[in-house]
């Protein structure tokens, strides 16, 4: 995704930073808030492809546990 900026938003972006300097901040959590639920799931389903040693909607490799819909033994 390429985002364009002009340079009269720049300098509109920079003079409502001069007048009211707090506001940066808020600028930088809603930013920060954005980013971070965009990569969020993102993250998420790297971690499990990983941790579950496939990719989504692939079957798994040699003895899987299948507990949705068939029974496995279990012997104590």
């Amino acid at each position: 995704m390429k985002e364009e900026i002009t340079v009269p938003d720049v300098m509109s972006i920079c003079k409502a930073i001069q007048e009211q300097p707090e506001n940066i901040f808020k600028m930088i959590r809603i930013e920060i808030k954005e980013k971070v639920s965009s990569y969020q799931p993102k993250l998420m389903d790297i971690e499990l492809t990983h941790f579950l040693g496939r990719e989504p909607y692939e079957h798994g490799q040699g003895d899987v546990n299948h507990c949705n819909g068939s029974y496995v033994s279990i012997s104590y």
